[in-house]
């Protein structure tokens, strides 16, 4: 009894032994997982990624634009003023020809279209018939006529902006005399080439023909008899302008003068055609390096080898990359040798001229003289890092996350990334990291549609061993106006029946116009981006 007792009075004993014992134990532990937990989270630190894309702001606008099709409002409007009357003198000229292939064009037929035709002076509406054989003859105009008295045509008061929902293609038929130009330009400023989102794919084409004339051309100022004129017995070059004018998208004006060429052929020899191209055209049609292959087989890197061609950087601060390295046209390069003050590489990037994006020359050209650049550089900011714990998730986060995710519409977060829209890297101004890339003597080869440029790196302009983010966008400074709007063009002091009234004022206003339309946020019509990383080690 007194051993039971012995073991019963011993036991309290062993097992304070063993609970202190346990005690140090399970402090070494705790120590030890704090040691451990502490060096995982400073481990775990995370190094940003930056995933890299040579999207522009103006190509991602244009990447979201709804492609559904819109109804189709056309309002077709013949200029009924007394200075029309000697088109309509000669049978079977030109001016008739052109009003019945008008009337005859297919537009658009995915399209719900609404057509009208109008009398401008006082918006008569007339039937398809009544365009055809009316506005064809002499009563349309002349004033004797109780259907059709006479008019002085506002050409201006017929370019009214689309009604919401709606796509909206506007045709007048003119001689642009008088103060016409000056108003319509303002009234188009007004309506359609302005910056609203709306309005970005509108814009201008002109139908220009030459005609067989016989009558009278009025003073522009006073609205009186000036001189008669007619071109019997003339060549074609002392054929009378008049001009028909599109308002609309710029692929259903395109389609229109796909159709009227096929129509009548003949009418071509005497007719200039263009369109003054739109943001949403030359966004589609971005200039840029090219995918991996063809920088490539079109680049030349320095012979010395102190420039590698990579698919990723990374410095102590950051590893850069970009998506789909194959097809993504930004450079990656990896600066091996740091000797050499100047790298310089050599580009050849294909450069699709704007006059053949619709398969006609439609557009208005361009050459080297008309395009700068403007480099942008961006560089690390410690201040977007972020870090990553690895503490493990409770049960119910667990449960939370296991749950089934509700659908939510799509933000613009989740839209992909743009070149100014960068997790780790901020618009650096400095004027010495503007001269790290310069991009230079630039070449255009129209009939090879390519363009050459030097790029060369200045390391002394890149002062740490780091990554520098070099984006170029190429700068559309002016479009080449066409020929024939000076030689069309007249002044006060001409009577010249072949040429109209301050016509070459008229056309660069429409040219300015469509050009500030093409702009950006800064004011810079971007036609395209040349997009480069670069680590110095």
């Amino acid at each position: 009894m007194f051993d039971n007792l012995k073991y019963i009075e011993n036991k309290p004993i062993q097992n304070y032994r063993q609970f202190m014992g346990n005690i140090g134990k399970n402090t070494f532990k705790s120590l030890l997982f704090l040691i451990f937990s502490l060096s995982t989270l400073t481990s775990c630190q995370k190094t940003p990624e930056e995933t890299l894309s040579c999207m522009t702001d103006l190509t991602q606008t244009s990447t979201q634009t709804d492609n559904n099709r819109s109804d189709l409002d056309i309002s077709v409007n013949v200029d009924g003023s007394g200075s029309m009357e000697g088109y309509v003198t000669i049978p079977n000229n030109n001016y008739i020809k052109a009003l019945q292939l008008l009337a005859s064009a297919v537009i658009d037929t995915n399209n719900k279209t609404n057509l009208e035709y109008k009398r401008i002076g006082d918006d008569k509406i007339l039937t398809r018939n009544n365009f055809v054989n009316n506005a064809t003859s002499k009563n349309f105009y002349d004033g004797n006529d109780s259907n059709y008295k006479a008019v002085s045509s506002p050409i201006h008061s017929a370019i009214k902006p689309p009604v919401n929902g709606k796509d909206k293609l506007t045709i007048i038929v003119t001689d642009l005399e008088g103060d016409d130009g000056g108003k319509i330009a303002e009234v188009l400023a007004q309506n359609y080439l302005n910056k609203e989102q709306k309005n970005q794919d509108y814009t201008v084409g002109i139908w220009a023909v030459k005609s067989q004339f016989n009558g009278i051309i009025y003073n522009p100022n006073t609205g009186k008899a000036k001189f008669n004129y007619s071109t019997e017995g003339k060549t074609e070059e002392a054929f009378r302008p008049f001009y028909v004018l599109f308002i609309g998208k710029y692929e259903q004006i395109a389609n229109y003068f796909d159709e009227l060429k096929t129509l009548d052929k003949e009418i071509q020899n005497n007719s200039e055609m263009f369109i003054f191209p739109t943001q949403k055209v030359l966004v589609q049609n971005m200039i840029n390096l090219g995918n991996l292959d063809e920088r490539k087989s079109k680049s030349t890197l320095p012979e010395n080898n102190s420039l590698e061609r990579v698919f990723a950087l990374e410095d102590n601060n950051v590893i850069v990359s970009v998506e789909n390295p194959d097809n993504e046209p930004y450079e990656l390069l990896s600066i091996v040798d740091n000797i050499e003050p100047k790298l310089t590489l050599n580009y050849q990037v294909a450069f699709p001229t704007v006059e053949k994006i619709k398969g006609g020359n439609y557009s208005l050209s361009m050459d080297e003289n008309n395009l700068k650049t403007d480099t942008k550089v961006y560089t690390f900011s410690s201040d977007n890092q972020v870090t990553e714990s690895t503490v493990e998730k409770s049960e119910s986060d667990k449960e939370t996350e296991n749950k089934p995710q509700e659908e939510t519409p799509e933000k613009i977060d989740n839209l992909p990334k743009n070149s100014s829209n960068k997790q780790f890297f901020t618009l650096n101004n400095n004027n010495s990291l503007q001269q790290g890339l310069v991009l230079k003597d630039l070449k255009l080869d129209k009939e090879k549609e390519t363009l050459q440029f030097i790029t060369d790196i200045n390391l002394q302009s890149l002062p740490n061993s780091d990554v520098y983010l070099f984006e170029v966008n190429l700068i559309l400074d002016d479009l080449i106006g066409l020929d024939w709007w000076n030689t069309w063009n007249a002044n006060n002091q001409n009577n010249d029946g072949s040429k109209t009234q301050n016509l070459s004022i008229f056309m660069n206003k429409l040219k300015n116009l469509s050009l500030a339309n093409l702009s950006n946020s800064e004011n810079d019509p971007v036609i395209g981006n040349f997009c480069f990383a670069i680590q110095k080690n």
